[in-house]
């Protein structure tokens, strides 16, 4: 009887415990915790970054048609240009300004590695496009978690 009551105290103990750790553990607040990077693949004519919904909610990708890529320099960060639509074409549909990424769902950032710029000739605007120079970069989304707090995802890749 006496060893019963010892067991009947340790799995109480054991449970309360495991109950308040898990209760009691701060939410992640790192916003890499929340979206992992999975897989990344960069060649001569492509960058490609997956990240993972980590978070155990969904989360929100803002304006996730914006590639927002930057190179280090001497002088910092510095923003490469590149476009959502060719200059010239016919007007683009509007981007969506937010895409949903649900609990262990994917979402994948893509880059041809191309810095684009609108140049005026004679016969309209149009989209001149230079490959990157090598050095290091990062990507930058902003995301929604589902508290709606805005957080930063970063990723920094070299091009050689």
């Amino acid at each position: 009887m006496k060893y019963l009551f010892i067991l009947a105290v340790l799995i109480g103990s054991c449970k309360a415990s495991n109950t308040s750790t898990s209760k009691g553990a701060p939410a992640p607040t790192e916003s890499q915790d929340l979206l992992t990077e999975e897989s990344r693949q960069i060649d001569d004519s492509m960058v490609k970054i997956e990240f993972k919904n980590r978070s155990g909610a969904q989360l929100s990708i803002l304006n996730p048609m914006e590639k927002r890529v930057d190179l280090w320099s001497a002088d910092g960060w510095t923003k490469v240009n590149i476009l959502y639509c060719d200059c010239g074409a016919p007007p683009c549909p509007a981007p969506p300004t937010e895409r949903p990424v649900g609990v262990d769902r994917n979402f994948t950032f893509s880059w041809d590695r191309q810095i684009e710029n609108c140049l005026e000739t004679d016969s309209g605007r149009i989209t001149k496009k230079t490959d990157a120079p090598k050095g290091e970069y990062r990507v930058l989304y902003s995301f929604k978690d589902a508290n709606e707090s805005t957080n930063q995802l970063e990723a920094r890749f070299t091009l050689e």
